[in-house]
This record gives structure tokens, sequence and C-alpha cells, in this order.
């Protein structure tokens, strides 16, 4: 693959793709990858929150066990366990929404470039017409 600038011109039997082309396809590249940094993040801390609920869970069970003195302690640990889950159900939806932008982006790229190499193709063909 060639690269050429906006004022320069060569042919070859390589597929050409404009200087602008080529910043485009590259700077969704990057978006794409700061997108998947963040996806990975996201699951790491929902993976962290679910840990959390289920240990605050035993802690419940436990205590639950051992004297029903401890309810209100109980249903603090209730509260926070409803408190983390949805804190859990919005980094969820924070996930799909990463999720659905990086297949955007994806696509984004493919097509712009088709659309480079077509219009590469197009003007060689046109260059060998003259």
């Amino acid at each position: 693959m060639t690269i050429l600038s906006n004022t320069h011109s060569q042919t070859s039997d390589s597929i050409v793709i404009g200087r602008a082309d080529a910043l485009k396809v590259l700077g969704k590249a990057k978006e794409a990858e700061l997108l998947k940094e963040k996806l990975n993040q996201k699951e790491k801390d929902i993976l962290s929150l679910t840990e959390r609920i289920e240990g605050l869970k035993q802690i419940i069970s436990t205590m639950q066990d051992k004297d029903s003195l401890n309810k209100s302690v109980v249903l603090s640990y209730e509260k926070q366990i409803k408190e983390l889950q949805d804190i859990r159900k919005l980094q969820e939806l924070d996930v799909s929404l990463y999720k659905k932008q990086i297949r955007k982006l994806k696509r984004g790229k493919f097509w712009t470039a088709i659309a480079g190499t077509t219009a590469a193709l197009g003007a060689l063909w046109l260059g060998t017409q003259l």
C-alpha cells in the first residue's frame, strides 16, 4: 500500500490510498483502541463489584446464622449490596455502549478504506484510459 500526500501522485501496481483517507483510518483505529481499554476497565470494575457483593452476602449469611441481634448490621449490608448492584448495572450499560461504539468504528474504518481504495482504483483506471 502506498500513501501519497495530496500534492504528489505516483503510478504503480499497488493500491493507493490518499493521505486524508489514511489519516481517517488511523484516527478511527486509535479511537477504537481507547474504547477497548475503557471496555476492559469497566469489565474489571464489574468483576470487582460482583466479588464485593458476594463477600457481603457471605457476611450476611454468617451473621444471620450467629445472632438475630445483628439485624441492623444485616440491613446495612443489604443496603450496600443494593447500591453496589445499581452501580454494577450502570457499568454494564457502559460496557454495552462501548461495545456498540467499537462495532460502529470498525464498520466506519472498513467503509472508509473501501471508499479510498475504490477512489484510487477509479483514478488509476481513468489514468489508463487517457
